[in-house]
């Protein structure tokens, strides 16, 4: 059981990285060429942002 789980965490984190990666590329080839630098980094910021709640949500649910 250990190791089907393994495999399934393992291929969603290649999953997360090939998005992580693909996304950008996708959007800056999508969007006009006058907000395409605003948008791809709007990305990594909203993703930092994102990282950034979950730990602030986290700090007062964890154990003392």
């Amino acid at each position: 059981m250990d190791i089907v789980l393994t495999i399934i965490l393992n291929s969603a984190g290649i999953g997360i990285g090939a998005l992580s990666t693909s996304v950008p590329m996708y959007q800056s080839e999508s969007v006009p060429k006058n907000i395409r630098g605003a948008t791809v980094s709007s990305y990594q910021l909203l993703i930092t942002l994102g990282i950034w709640a979950a730990y602030m949500v986290r700090i007062p649910s964890a154990p003392r």
